[in-house]
């Protein structure tokens, strides 16, 4: 598994910043780090075909990413559904959005007395979702399940 991580590394060095922000190699080489010391076939096959995409869009960039995005996407579920392990902010992300559609939910009683109101909630379910992702963000972080 730690070369495959080496992998990872080696071919997001043929990525400039951006492509390797939009391809997300960085949480990839750190999930594969993780998890390596888990010993899960399903895992392991996830991971040789979400690289053999990496690298064939390292190849070749008229080559479309959806089918690596995809194959991300899924590891990281199964990742996620197994073991627990989540990315850096995802959890933080969750619950604001949660927030947010708590706060049009706060805000809609306010419709009556002003339209305008409506938007008045949308900043106090923010506040209260990044609060408490934030503190849901740092427990995980603690049990050592954010990669």
């Amino acid at each position: 598994m730690k070369e495959i991580c080496e992998q990872i590394k080696q071919v997001a060095q043929y990525f400039d910043e951006k492509s390797n922000k939009k391809y997300k190699t960085g949480m990839f080489a750190s999930l594969c780090e993780k998890i390596s010391g888990i010993e899960d076939i399903e895992i392991s096959d996830l991971i040789k075909e979400t690289l053999g995409l990496l690298l064939e869009l390292s190849r070749n960039n008229e080559v479309k990413a959806t089918a690596y995005k995809k194959s991300l996407s899924r590891l990281q579920k199964v990742v996620r559904n197994k073991y627990g392990y989540v990315a850096k902010d995802q959890i933080k992300g969750e619950y604001m959005a949660m927030g947010i559609a708590l706060g049009v939910a706060f805000g809609t009683p306010f419709i009556t007395i002003n339209p305008g109101l409506l938007g008045i909630g949308l900043p106090i379910g923010l506040a209260i979702g990044l609060a408490i992702g934030d503190s849901k963000e740092k427990a995980a972080i603690e049990a050592g399940k954010v990669y």
